[in-house]
Formats: structure tokens, C-alpha cells, sequence
């Protein structure tokens, strides 16, 4: 059985992370071509692992009860993602839900597959042709102390966040937890397929 209704699920969720992220990211918004099919991937195992979180809150026998149960776990994943709130600012046994739900392993390494081999930002001038053809040297020293980069434009550096992808990952990951400069594609991908097989067996052996 569960192989049937997996053999049934998987185009499925295939054709619908497509329909997601296809034509409005790729078409529309432009993303990162070359980073199409790995963030499909990703996607598609994303929905994966809801899709087995939803058939195991199917078991309940009040449906309206298992649909609330559903969203609270969508709720709290998207709240515990590392975005809106850092895992050191939650208490235990709270933080395990940042660990525990697939929204923070996916966000992380669909970033990062986004930025970095993408196309270089403009605005940003390096620190080291700069003082080495001496235009600006003292005025960017504060910058160029603590970051290869500097911004004409922004002389405090609050909007500057650098030309290439893995410039602007670094800069954005002080503020925001579930951002890396750090390829973690497999161990992220294995997490949310390791989430989704925990639930789909949940969903086959609980009674």
C-alpha cells in the first residue's frame, strides 16, 4: 500500500512544485536558471514531507481536528524557520521545533542554490582595488576592515551586501539564522526526505 501511494504521490507532488516555482519563479521573476532543478528537488521533497505530516493527522478521527493539528505544525514551521526568530532566543524543549520540521532545512539550501552561481550585483566595489588604485582608500577603511567590499553609494554599509551570491549570503546570515554561505544541499535534502519517512511511517503503523 504504501509503496502504491507513493508511486502515486510522487509525479504529482513533481508537477505541482513545478507549477510552483516553473512558470512564476523561473518565467516571470527570473531566478537562477542554472539552480532549476536541484531547488525543484528540493521543493518537491518539501512537499513531501507536509504531504506525510497531512496523511498521518488523517488518522484523528475528527477531521476537523486533524486539519487544525495540520496547521498548527505548518504554523510553527514556518515560525521556527530561522528567519523570524533565532534557535538561541527560544527555550527548551521549544527550539526542537527547529530542528524537527522541514521549513528551516529547506529555506537554508534553496537560498543558497538561488545566490550563489547566479548573476553578480552591481553597486559594490572591492576593498582591494580600491586601495590599490588609491581612490578612497581612507574613506573605505572602516568597511573594508571587517568585509572585502564597500558600497559608494552607502557609506554605513546597512544596504550593502555585496556583488556575488556567497558575498551576500555572509552578509544577510548576521541577521538572519537559517541563511549560510555553506553548500548544505545533501544534509538539508536528507533531513526534510528523513522528516517525511518518520511521519509516512507514523502514517502506516499507528492504528
Amino acid at each position: 500500500y504504501l509503496i502504491a501511494n507513493l508511486l502515486l504521490q510522487l509525479p504529482l507532488i513533481l508537477c505541482l512544485s513545478l507549477c510552483a516555482i516553473g512558470i512564476p519563479g523561473y518565467v516571470i521573476v527570473n531566478l537562477n536558471l542554472s539552480a532549476f532543478l536541484p531547488t525543484l528537488l528540493l521543493h518537491a521533497a518539501f512537499l513531501s514531507s507536509f504531504e506525510a505530516i497531512a496523511q498521518c493527522f488523517a488518522l484523528i478521527t475528527n477531521p476537523l481536528v486533524g486539519l487544525l493539528c495540520f496547521l498548527t505544525v505548518w504554523f510553527v514551521s514556518f515560525l521556527f524557520n530561522g528567519l523570524l526568530i533565532q534557535p538561541s532566543d527560544v527555550i527548551w524543549p521549544f527550539r526542537v521545533c527547529f530542528y524537527m520540521l522541514p521549513y528551516r532545512w529547506a529555506i537554508t539550501s534553496q537560498l543558497y542554490q538561488e545566490f550563489v552561481g547566479g548573476p553578480t550585483f552591481s553597486g559594490t566595489l572591492s576593498c582591494a582595488t580600491s586601495i590599490v588604485n588609491g581612490t578612497g582608500a581612507a574613506h573605505i577603511q572602516p568597511l573594508c576592515a571587517v568585509r572585502p567590499f564597500y558600497c559608494p553609494t552607502d557609506p554605513t554599509g546597512l544596504t550593502c551586501y555585496g556583488s556575488e551570491g556567497k558575498q551576500v549570503l555572509d552578509s544577510l546570515k548576521v541577521v538572519y539564522h537559517s541563511i549560510s554561505d555553506v553548500n548544505t544541499y545533501s544534509r538539508d535534502l536528507a533531513i526534510i526526505l528523513g522528516i517525511a519517512l518518520i511521519f509516512k511511517l507514523a502514517f502506516a503503523l499507528l492504528p
